[in-house]
């Protein structure tokens, strides 16, 4: 675990450098300084964790730093374009050959092989991969684990899903629309929801690359392929903080719902909305909120490390708070269709949005009935049979 810690501070430092050298900031010297960048930090964190390189592949920096300073020399498109991806080529190079001392005797298709095993460590570590915990010796204490991290962590992991929820609820209601622009600039909120996703997601490509070159270039592997176990994404900490962000999100947007919608027409009239117009907008959005809340809570279950007993009971109570909302949303959206209906009449789609806003309740419900139970195994079964239904 204080290994995969070191890979994400590193990899987040280096997700930060790449936002900061090419947002809005035209090609130069921030390609060639990037690479120097990443090879640096990864023989950095690498090395800190005993992982030390055979001398011969610091030959492959001549290459690489060849070609990163092409890209800033050679103005020509196709040129430039073919240097940049020389570049990332021996990265990967680097990576493969980690620790090998004669690597210019790998064979062809064992390089090729190495390739394709980097990819997909890149991609889908979160999922492959768990950092051993070793167990304490006789008589002693078992180390207990610290809460900053994964505080951190699931903290950044929310700032995305909240961003997207909170576009998508804009999107659907004036008034919340009003109140996020007193608050935020709605431009820069989605701007720092896509600069902050590609980040996060560079950073876990990089964290991939760090654990494939620890893991699969030793030359004495410690760690057989039985040994490795299917890995849970977040830890109990981090979904508990994603699913108190969108929690606070949504009960922000029910208050305005409850004030505005639910009250009648009175409230309306004060920011010059007519009650159709505010009825009307949305629709679709808050069936995407209700739908991707579904996918949200299943998501964090399957992907959730085994909690204690306090903090399953916190999760729980997060996830029934976040269903209940959601009811709420399906029930606002049920009454903008209604209302829609009556300006614009009744029609065969209008009666599939119907039943399908009906099913996913019951959807809701079934996960909110089985998180109670504490019966998940069955929650596959129950959106099957809300499916059915549907």
């Amino acid at each position: 675990m204080k290994e995969r810690s070191r890979y994400w501070l590193v990899a987040g430092l280096l997700a930060l450098a790449f936002d900061r050298l090419f947002w809005n900031v035209d090609h130069g010297i921030n390609f060639p300084l990037f690479a120097v960048l990443c090879v640096a930090g990864g023989f950095l964190v690498l090395g800190k964790e005993g992982h030390r390189p055979a001398p011969t592949v610091f030959l492959l920096g001549l290459p690489l730093v060849f070609f990163a300073w092409g890209s800033f020399w050679r103005l020509e498109p196709l040129a430039h374009v073919l240097s940049c991806a020389w570049v990332l080529l021996v990265m990967g190079l680097l990576a493969v050959y980690y620790r090998k001392s004669e690597w210019w005797r790998t064979d062809v298709w064992q390089t090729l092989w190495s390739f394709l095993k980097l990819l997909t460590t890149a991609v889908a570590h979160g999922f492959i991969y768990r950092s051993p915990n070793p167990s304490p010796g006789q008589g002693e204490p078992k180390p207990k684990p610290g809460w900053v991290a994964p505080l951190v962590r699931g903290l950044l992991v929310a700032l995305p899903v909240t961003g997207l929820f909170a576009l998508l609820l804009a999107r659907a209601d004036a008034v919340f629309a009003r109140y996020l622009a007193s608050w935020f600039s709605f431009r820069a909120l989605a701007e720092a929801v896509f600069r902050l996703s590609y980040m996060l997601f560079g950073a876990y490509l990089l964290v991939g690359v760090f654990t494939f070159v620890a893991r699969e270039t030793e030359k004495a592997p410690t760690q057989s392929r039985q040994q490795r176990t299917v890995s849970s994404f977040l830890g109990g900490i981090e979904a508990n903080v994603v699913l108190a962000a969108v929690d606070l999100l949504f009960s922000f947007f029910v208050l305005i719902q409850v004030r505005y919608f639910f009250a009648g027409k009175a409230n309306l009239a004060e920011l010059g909305l007519t009650y159709s117009e505010y009825a009307r907008r949305g629709f679709g959005e808050l069936l995407a909120v209700a739908f991707l809340s579904l996918v949200l809570i299943l998501s964090l279950q399957s992907s959730t490390e085994q909690q204690s007993a306090r903090g399953q009971r916190l999760f729980s109570a997060l996830s029934v708070l976040l269903v209940l909302l959601v009811g709420v949303i399906l029930l606002s959206a049920f009454q903008r269709l209604g209302l829609y209906e009556q300006a614009y009449g009744f029609t065969r789609a209008r009666l599939y949005a119907h039943t399908l806003m009906v099913w996913i309740g019951v959807a809701l419900g079934a996960v909110l009935a089985l998180e109670l139970a504490k019966a998940r195994r069955w929650v596959v079964h129950g959106l099957l049979l809300s499916a059915v239904g549907f």
